[in-house]
């Protein structure tokens, strides 16, 4: 398992606490202290916690069109499915319901985006990717959404979401 729910539940309580100020679908620019934000899409926000883990809380709470409990379930049913190829791996991930319909994933956090790699062997890693991407059927595959784990050489989906 990685990740704990007392950090699960302490940054999707900061964010729902901001958005109380700017509104529910209002977006944090900042992060807690110790926190790192990483970035986030349509539907969710990324924080790096102090202790090195990825958590993704979803922005309007409950249900959204991309859910953490989605992305979870598309994890397990990935895994289940699919071997994964030579020069990829998964993530590490883990769900944590908070209450009600509202949960968090946490991530290992792997390294530089695919958009964002220099590596030599970028070339490659893309051709992987987009296999990959195609294989699994992963409806929202750009380089931004797979990391490359930088010791392995190996791409990484970081994002699950259709």
């Amino acid at each position: 398992m990685i990740g704990n729910r007392g950090y699960a539940t302490f940054i999707r309580d900061w964010v729902r606490q901001q958005q109380n100020l700017f509104g529910k679908f209002g977006t944090p620019r900042i992060a807690p202290e110790g926190w790192t934000r990483l970035g986030e899409g349509c539907y969710r926000i990324a924080y790096l916690s102090p202790d090195g883990v990825v958590y993704k809380v979803q922005l309007s709470g409950g249900y959204s069109y991309q859910t953490n409990e989605g992305e979870y379930r598309k994890y397990n049913n990935l895994r289940i499915a699919y071997r994964m190829p030579k020069g990829a791996r998964f993530p590490l991930m883990c769900n944590f319901r908070i209450e009600g319909e509202d949960t968090v994933n946490a991530m290992d956090m792997v390294g530089p985006t695919l958009s964002k790699y220099e590596g030599e062997d970028r070339h490659k890693l893309i051709a992987t990717w987009s296999s990959l991407a195609w294989t699994m059927q992963l409806g929202d595959a750009h380089h931004a959404n797979v990391a490359v784990d930088e010791a392995r050489k190996l791409v990484v989906p970081i994002d699950l979401g259709d």
